[in-house]
């Protein structure tokens, strides 16, 4: 077994989550989806739960990602926590209070889509603590390889 780190740029879409937070404050609901197959909104008012809906591409198998949830929990994060991700110190005590719900969702076939474009096979696991099992060439060895990505990732 060798750790390897991914040699990518690292992409974040704290910017769209903290946008989606500010856009919220007087209708009670904004969303956002910086890219394909990804999508933050941000919830103040129970009354406007609905639009969540209303911003899902027909077709999408979701993902749902309730961060409020993993807040509760006590599920931090390890990579990136939420006191980081939260800007506004104001919006950062709103979540903490659970005056807003902060939900991210993904679609699982434009996931799968993106591991394939690599030459990678995707397999989600709904039974097991590694949420995705994911299998393909490896730089530097001669068979493919299999990892796994856990439940932790997503909340």
């Amino acid at each position: 077994m060798k750790r390897m780190e991914y040699p990518a740029p690292r992409q974040t879409y704290a910017f769209a989550m903290n946008d989606c937070i500010g856009n919220s404050k007087t209708p009670g609901f904004a969303a956002a989806s910086p890219e394909a197959g990804l999508l933050y909104a941000c919830i103040r008012s129970a009354d406007t739960t609905g639009q969540l809906f209303d911003h899902l591409m027909p077709g999408w198998e979701p993902i749902i990602v309730l961060l409020n949830e993993a807040k509760s929990e006590g599920r931090w994060p390890p990579y990136f926590p939420f006191t980081l991700s939260i800007r506004e110190p104001e919006a950062l005590y709103e979540f903490f209070n659970g005056d807003l719900t902060l939900v991210v969702i993904l679609d699982k076939q434009t996931l799968v889509r993106q591991f394939e474009v690599k030459g990678l096979l995707v397999q989600f696991n709904e039974d097991s603590d590694w949420m995705l099992r994911i299998t393909g060439p490896a730089l530097g060895y001669p068979d493919d390889i299999t990892t796994g990505t856990s439940r932790g990732f997503f909340g």
